[in-house]
């Protein structure tokens, strides 16, 4: 199977990459017009994990869409799909209840279990799409 550059860039790149990019150009060019400005640089790339897991969901939404019109050609990616979406709805969900605790700060392995489904997320979308052509 190849990989679609094209694919990754629009589909990956741009809506993680894009908006910490163009947050740091915002905070540059306030920190040129205002001197006593400090810049908070964790503040810019906070990426929260309830919103990769959003993107994620959002991906395998649109990997189930692209793939319907061939799903009998490959069922098991589209289950796969499925039980992906699955799993990530399931630790969402688990973080909108932990997050309800006022002094909640996500713990690494929060992180790590997040950066999982997403890359997991990444991959079986980018096959969808390869296949979904």
């Amino acid at each position: 199977m190849r990989t679609n550059w094209r694919w990754l860039a629009w589909q990956v790149g741009l809506p993680l990459g894009g908006p910490i990019i163009l947050s740091a150009l915002f905070v540059l060019f306030w920190w040129t017009l205002n001197g006593t400005f400090q810049p908070r640089w964790d503040v810019v790339l906070d990426i929260t994990p309830w919103a990769l897991t959003f993107y994620a969901l959002t991906l395998i939404a649109t990997a189930l869409r692209e793939l319907w019109p061939r799903y009998v050609e490959h069922p098991a990616l589209f289950i796969w799909l499925a039980i992906l979406a699955g799993i990530i709805i399931v630790y969402y969900a688990f973080m909108v209840i932990v997050r309800h605790q006022k002094a909640f700060v996500p713990a690494p392995s929060v992180y790590i279990v997040t950066a999982i489904l997403l890359c997991a997320s990444i991959y079986v979308c980018h096959q969808a799409d390869n296949r979904s052509r």
